[in-house]
Parts: structure tokens; C-alpha cells; sequence
């Protein structure tokens, strides 16, 4: 369809025209006219607006705030008999199987990383419990609600209001502040954070000295935090991390790390993050190994000794 600069011309100009007829006919006097017309202006220019930041709601996994999250001790996420089909590299029987029966739970309140080699089918496994990917077979359970059997709709509103992400890539508006970009997904919700929890958060991640900053006067790790703080300000039930350290150095990596760490410990947070680097499972409760497509293996009480053992065992 045309775009909003195009739409936006149009919705102009027959404004024009029917002011100019009016004022032919004299319904109004020419600062009537102007009046009019730089308020036509101004709605025209908001509804721009809008439409842009829509646009932003649909790429930033959107996540809105709740008073009190529900907390059950039933399992968080889980993935019964799943299966996901690649059909791009071929059909029938040369279709690549990129999960191939999987049925995994992660509990609430729990850190698990996800790791396997290069094709193992840990994104794919991440996108499919994430509601961002369907399997082709099975069922995806997030608390009692059946994933799979969402429309497009409802999944849109299950991301937003129950999943938080947290990206490789930091995802920050570079015009918004550290504090603008942590609330974002809430105002774009029509929701006003809590401030309590805000305040604990921004605790959590240790910026508070840094709200007002913009992302380029933030740190690698400071900016990934501020991401970590944006997942966690809405009270997702659950929220998945795509290698959140993989544009970090090591030290800005392990604050990272640790900030997730803690918002499990002291804020019963689910979290499952897709990582490759032992160091960074070993911040993990559990580790699951995934190859070809399977469940492989599974660690408890992680460290990154015994995930790189595990690891080079599973070739």
C-alpha cells in the first residue's frame, strides 16, 4: 500500500479543498481558515506520529506491566512433542527436521540456557516457544494456555503482555534516553509503569545514574542492560535472551550475566537464554543440550567447566 508520507499528501489536500469550498461559501472568515487549517495540520502531523510509533511496537518486543504477575507453581513454558519442519532447503523427505520431537519444560522462577552446535536447532527451538515461530506438529504450553492454538492476534497480545526478549543486538531508539527506552513498551501499551517496581529494576541493573543518558552515551554493557531492564519492567511471566552477551566484551558480559542472575534470585524471574559460551551457561540453574534437533542432554548446578565437558562430549 502507499505509504504515510503518500497518505499523508492526500489526507492534506482534501483537507485544503474543503476548507477552500467553505470558505467560498462563507462558513467561515479567513482566520477561521487559518485556525482550521493549522489544526488540520497538527492532527494530520500526530497521526503520523502514531503511525510511526506502531511501527515501532511491532519491532521491539512489546511487553506491558501488570500489578501483580501470575505465579503458579505449575511449569512456566512447556513443549510437548514439538516438532519443526525447513522446508526451504527442500520438501517430503529431503525437508530438514530443525526440532524433531522435542518436549522440554522450563519452571517458573528458573535460569536454563540452551546450547548445541551450530545448527542444533536452539533459535529455532527459541522462536517456537517465544510464539514468534509455529512447530509444524505438537503443542507449545505457556502456564495453561496453548500457544499453538492462537491466532495471529492473540499471539500478538500474548508476546506483549506475558514475554519479555532481550536481544544480541541492543534494539535501543537512539533519540530516547536509558529511562524513555526501559518504559517504551509500556507506553506504546497505553500503561504507566509502576513505579515501585521501576525503581527496583533500575536498582537490579544498577543504573540509576544513567537514566537520562542516551545509548550513545552508554556503554556496550550499560546499553545491554538498559535492554535486560526494558524485559524485565513489564513483569513478563517469562523472558528469552538471544546471546544478550554476544556483542559484549567480557567484563560488560558478565555484569550482564549477572543482572539476569539476579533477577531470578531475587524476583523469581523465568528465564531461558540461547547462548554457545560455557561461561555464560554456568549463570544458568540448568543447561539443556540440544543436537539435530533432539534433546540431548541435560545439567544441572552448571559451571563452565562442566558445560564445556558436556559439550565436547556431544561433539
Amino acid at each position: 500500500g502507499p505509504g504515510a508520507g503518500y497518505r499523508l499528501l492526500r489526507a492534506f489536500s482534501a483537507a485544503v479543498m474543503v476548507v477552500a469550498v467553505a470558505l467560498q461559501v462563507g462558513l467561515m472568515d479567513a482566520w477561521s481558515l487559518f485556525a482550521l487549517a493549522a489544526l488540520t495540520w497538527t492532527t494530520m502531523m500526530l497521526g503520523l506520529v502514531a503511525e510511526r510509533v506502531l511501527a515501532v511496537e511491532e519491532r521491539v518486543a512489546a511487553v506491558k506491566a501488570r500489578t501483580e504477575p501470575s505465579r503458579t507453581e505449575k511449569t512456566e513454558i512447556d513443549r510437548e512433542n514439538a516438532s519443526k519442519r525447513d522446508t526451504s532447503n527442500g520438501t517430503g523427505s529431503t525437508a530438514v527436521r530443525a526440532l524433531d520431537g522435542v518436549s522440554v519444560d522450563f519452571p517458573v522462577g528458573e535460569f536454563t540456557a540452551v546450547m548445541g552446535p551450530s545448527g542444533s536447532g536452539k533459535s529455532t527451538l527459541m522462536h517456537c516457544l517465544a510464539a514468534l515461530d509455529r512447530p509444524t506438529a505438537g503443542q507449545v504450553f505457556l502456564g495453561d494456555t496453548d500457544v499453538t492454538s492462537l491466532n495471529d492476534k492473540q499471539l500478538t497480545i500474548l508476546r506483549r503482555d506475558r514475554i519479555g526478549f532481550v536481544f544480541q543486538a541492543f534494539n535501543l531508539l537512539p533519540q530516547l534516553n536509558a529511562k524513555e527506552n526501559m518504559e517504551l513498551p509500556l507506553r506504546l501499551a497505553g500503561r504507566a509503569p509502576d513505579q515501585e517496581w521501576f525503581d527496583r529494576v533500575v536498582t537490579t541493573v544498577g543504573l540509576g545514574d544513567r537514566l537520562t543518558h542516551r545509548p550513545a552515551e552508554l556503554s556496550g554493557g550499560q546499553q545491554q542492560r538498559v535492554a535486560v531492564a526494558r524485559a524485565l519492567v513489564g513483569r513478563p511471566d517469562i523472558v528469552f535472551a538471544d546471546e544478550p552477551t554476544g556483542n559484549l566484551d567480557s567484563a560488560s558480559g558478565s555484569e550482564v550475566l549477572g543482572f539476569l542472575r539476579r533477577s531470578v534470585d531475587d524476583h523469581s524471574q523465568t528465564i531461558v537464554m540461547v547462548t554457545h559460551d560455557p561461561v555464560a551457561a554456568g549463570y544458568a540453574d540448568r543447561v539443556v543440550f540440544l543436537a539435530d534437533g533432539r534433546v540431548v542432554d541435560e545439567l544441572r548446578a552448571p559451571t563452565a567447566d562442566t558445560v564445556l565437558d558436556r559439550m565436547k562430549a556431544l561433539g
